[in-house]
């Protein structure tokens, strides 16, 4: 957790500040796109003028028709059947001229039409962390509604895209091309590559699709709650679990996040439970059964066929092409390597939209369409952390470093909680051959 003089270094404005290189940069890009729009408008108006010309010459020429053919002692010339035929003869060479040109304008039509559709979200979800890849994929499933998450890493397990770091993992047997991230061996590895997580300190919070997700220890654990009944929690996850283990009660095969016991015991962990028993300490089967919660035993893991099953993997996987990590829905995208700075408040304090910074350190402001929503899910650090840099949180902090106070919410950035690691180490007397193939 941040000491209380590292807050000011957690809650400075980002090197993108509006009123400097992002505005710049933003202005460079606003600038291109309305270039290119404006081409599109003229190519418009020169295609319905052409149309029109050729229409209206035509029946001029229809017209003129019947006096071709009554009876006459001359021949009669083109420009007599149609008084305009030389300035169809112009439409008609301007028309070629412009369809040959015209295959160089459809990508800036596409460009464009994808403009106007999605120059505005319905729903933009900051944070592509477990919360974050759940609410995108559960707003996404209608439709109608079009929603941006925006993610400040990239890419990490396979399904998910997996660029990240080291790529693959070099081996004639990863036929898959999993990466570190899926595998839950490389756990350690993962959790301690710098790249990959935010330079904050004595905090280690994951920088990638997937959020802690990435480099956690997988363990499947459900949580009781006061105001949500175990019965309701219960029914939440037996709905999404699909569970490759003994058949129980309390335990679902038909979801889509797949659970498994451990796929390897070893003999030093199998003789440290039945220690455990020894001295009075009960043997549970499964912490997640009624009345397991206390005792030594085994954890089920999110893992599938020993790959780790994230709730990224699990949410977004199916509608995302793995190559790319882009979307395969119509009225959904993903930004990765995009930093939200803050979320744009209007001075009737509405939000309109967020500003964000991309890999390449420009700028932009990402804009809400009317009644949308911005949807923080960017962990117990950096959602206080994008709120007070909006303008909300407690006054005194906030004007401390200098940030307009939007609204005066004082438990905003508060009362942060961690739970301890304790790592404990026992000499083992007797010797033991562990083989980890």
């Amino acid at each position: 957790m941040a000491r209380h003089n590292e807050r000011s270094e957690l809650l400075a404005p980002s090197d993108a500040d509006p009123r400097g290189g992002a505005r710049r940069a933003l202005s460079k890009s606003f600038g291109r796109v309305v270039g290119r729009r404006t081409r599109i408008l003229i190519s418009g108006l020169v295609v319905a003028l052409l149309v029109a010309g050729c229409f209206i010459s035509f029946l001029h020429y229809q017209r003129g028709a019947a006096m071709a053919t009554a009876p006459t002692s001359r021949l009669v010339m083109p420009d007599e059947v149609c008084p305009h035929f030389n300035v169809l003869k112009l439409f008609t060479l301007l028309l070629f001229l412009y369809l040959a040109l015209l295959w160089r304008e459809i990508e800036w039509l596409t460009y464009c039409f994808s403009c106007v559709r999605w120059s505005q979200f319905d729903a933009i979800v900051v944070g592509g962390g477990p919360a974050g890849a759940v609410m995108a994929k559960l707003l996404s499933d209608d439709p109608w509604r079009r929603v941006l998450l925006i993610e400040a890493g990239n890419t990490s397990q396979t399904q998910l895209g997996g660029k990240v770091g080291r790529g693959a993992i070099p081996s004639a047997l990863n036929v898959n091309k999993l990466t570190p991230f899926d595998v839950p061996f490389y756990w350690t590895n993962v959790a301690n590559t710098l790249s990959v997580h935010w330079a904050y300190p004595d905090v280690n919070i994951a920088k990638a699709l997937g959020g802690c997700g990435i480099h956690n220890a997988m363990l499947y654990d459900r949580w009781g709650m006061n105001r949500w009944t175990w019965a309701k929690a219960r029914e939440i996850y037996l709905g999404i679990e699909d569970y490759d283990g003994p058949n129980s009660s309390y335990h679902n095969t038909q979801g889509f996040v797949r659970t498994s016991p451990p796929s390897m015991i070893d003999d030093v962990s199998k003789a440290f439970v039945n220690a455990c028993e020894q001295v009075g300490i009960p043997r549970t089967v499964d912490f997640n059964a009624p009345g397991g919660r206390y005792g030594a035993g085994f954890y089920d893991f999110n893992t599938r066929n020993g790959v780790r099953e994230s709730a990224a993997k699990s949410f977004l996987g199916p509608i995302l092409d793995d190559n790319a990590a882009t979307s395969n829905r119509e009225n959904f995208r993903l930004l990765l390597d995009t930093t939200v700075t803050k979320i744009t408040i209007n001075d009737a304090n509405v939000t309109k939209g967020v500003e964000v910074r991309y890999g390449n350190g420009t700028g932009q402001i990402i804009r809400l369409a009317e009644h949308g929503k911005v949807i923080l899910t960017a962990g117990a650090i950096n959602t206080p952390k994008v709120l007070m840099l909006s303008g909300i949180g407690h006054r005194d902090m906030l004007q401390k470093v200098r940030l307009p106070v939007k609204k005066h919410l004082p438990r905003v950035g508060m009362n942060l909680q961690d739970h301890p690691v304790l790592g404990v180490t026992f000499q083992c007397v007797s010797p033991f051959n562990v083989d980890l193939e």
